[in-house]
């Protein structure tokens, strides 16, 4: 019988945290873009 030992650090799930990361970012910058827009079209309803 033979033991293998996983001696590198590498974590199977790192794409999946990264896909994550992503994920938040993409919805933060959408977020973001939305509340410029909205902000927008807000100001330019002030000055009519």
């Amino acid at each position: 019988m033979t033991v293998q030992i996983n001696t590198d650090n590498s974590r199977p799930d790192r794409g999946t945290a990264t896909n994550r990361r992503l994920a938040k970012k993409r919805v933060q910058c959408l977020n973001e873009v939305l509340c410029f827009v909205s902000s927008s079209v807000l100001a330019d309803s002030l000055m009519l």
